[in-house]
This record gives C-alpha cells, structure tokens and sequence, in this order.
C-alpha cells in the first residue's frame, strides 16, 4: 500500500460538500447564541465580574443568615404552642 500525500488528498476530496454557503444559515432564526458577544467573556472583563459574583455571595449569604433566623423563630414557636 503506498502512503497518500496531503496534495492527493486535497484533489480526493475537493470540493467539499459544506463549502456551500447555504450550510452557514442559522437553524434557529435569530438565534441568542449566535448573537452573544465572547468578548464579554474575556479576561479583561473578568475582575468586574469576580466583584460583582463576590458582592452578591455577601449578600446571599446575609439572606440565608436572616432565613435561618427565621426558620429557628418558627421552629421555637411551634414548640412552644405543643
């Protein structure tokens, strides 16, 4: 068996099926993943993001102390009313 070289495997296979421009339409028109800027994503943005993420940790947080609280208050009124 002789090996095939890459100048032989482009003449195989040329012209591809998916170089077709009418592979690049959408399935779902106006797609939300198709209109989402990466760069959003990227490092720069990244420390904003981590204040952000971190302010609102501290916040949730402070509302699960206040709930369990709450929950503690019930559950001392309800044995109290046994």
């Amino acid at each position: 068996m002789q090996a095939v070289g890459p100048a032989q495997v482009k003449i195989a296979v040329a012209p591809l099926p998916w170089e077709d421009d009418c592979y690049l339409q959408p399935v779902v028109l106006d797609d939300p993943l198709l209109q989402l800027d990466f760069d959003l994503f990227s490092s720069d943005s990244n420390s904003a993001c981590e204040v952000n993420l971190s302010a609102k940790l501290i916040e949730m947080q402070r509302q699960v102390a206040v709930y369990k609280e709450t929950l503690a208050q019930a559950h001392e009124d309800l044995q109290s009313m046994r």
